[in-house]
């Protein structure tokens, strides 16, 4: 039911014009009469929907705008963050980092060393 009231109304909101000239110049005294009422109703249907249109477009302008953003952050913080196996080579003992945060034990660096090839598979 919402379509049809939805294809009424933008139905009458795009015959404005042809309302008024009906209301002016109908053959009838019937037609000129529903037509003059109908016209402020279509003049505001019309109104309304130019409205809609740019509320709408707005938000689907935003909506890309924000997209593209959370793309490009997406993508920066992928390129410039350490997954867990760059995180495990700068902790093992093969490390050239300057002062490395060593593993306290073989059983420690060997289990993050399984847990990092998980995280980057």
């Amino acid at each position: 039911m919402g379509i049809a009231v939805l294809g009424s109304a933008v139905g009458l909101a795009s015959s404005a014009s042809y309302l008024a000239k009906l209301a002016e110049y109908g053959k009838n005294q019937l037609m000129r009469k529903l037509a003059s009422l109908l016209l402020p109703l279509a003049r505001t249907l019309a109104t309304a929907t130019i409205r809609g249109v740019l509320v709408s477009s707005a938000l689907v302008i935003g909506y890309a705008v924000a997209s593209w953003a959370a793309v490009i952050l997406s993508i920066g913080l992928w390129f410039f963050s350490d997954d867990g196996l760059q995180e495990w080579c700068k902790r093992c003992v093969f490390s050239k980092e300057d002062n490395p945060d060593y593993y306290d034990d073989y059983a420690d660096e060997t289990g993050a060393f399984y847990q990092a090839l998980q995280d980057v598979n």
